[in-house]
């Protein structure tokens, strides 16, 4: 996955998605440790660290926006942040 500085495009698998297109993605840490990561049809792997294995997961649904200097309390809110809409959740524990 390619993640430009000016956060406004993400290139995935040779597809470049712009600010405001729909994606489709999946998390999901297999029994055996495995971070699967899908977008688009477009499937990533890694390993977790051993060290993760007695450690539960959690995901969050949702926008982790850095505003202004970092988080330091100099943004504007009324021109700084951002949403994340959603047209469907599932959950599933194994």
């Amino acid at each position: 996955m390619t993640f430009r500085p000016c956060f406004n495009n993400i290139t995935v698998g040779g597809v470049t998605y712009r600010l405001g297109d729909v994606i489709e993605y999946s998390l999901e840490v297999t029994g055996g440790g495995q971070l699967v990561i899908g977008i688009n049809g477009y499937r990533f792997e890694t390993p977790t660290d051993v060290e993760w294995s007695a450690t539960p997961f959690y995901f969050k649904a949702g926008a982790y926006v850095a505003v202004g200097n970092g988080g330091a309390g100099l943004s504007d809110p009324s021109t700084e942040g951002g949403w994340v809409v959603y047209g469907a959740l599932e959950v599933l524990h194994a």
